[in-house]
């Protein structure tokens, strides 16, 4: 794996990492923090599977995060 792919990949973990954490922190499930971040749930469901998301659904996620801190 290239270097830039390595990249990648780790923001994905991390990305999952910090959604998994935030849901079990506020207590909330997968379908309100979806509605709270205005994401579609179908696609996060997925992408916290394993699949991938675009790179704009992971600054919104990141983004959102932020200023839900």
């Amino acid at each position: 794996m290239m270097k830039e792919e390595k990249v990648i990949a780790n923001v994905n973990n991390v990305t999952r990492t910090l959604i998994w954490r935030y849901i079990q922190t506020k207590g909330i499930t997968l379908n309100k923090f979806c509605l709270e971040a205005k994401l579609h749930q179908s696609n996060i469901h997925t992408f916290l599977k394993g699949k991938t998301v675009s790179t704009a659904t992971i600054e919104k996620i990141g983004k959102f995060l932020d200023a839900n801190k």
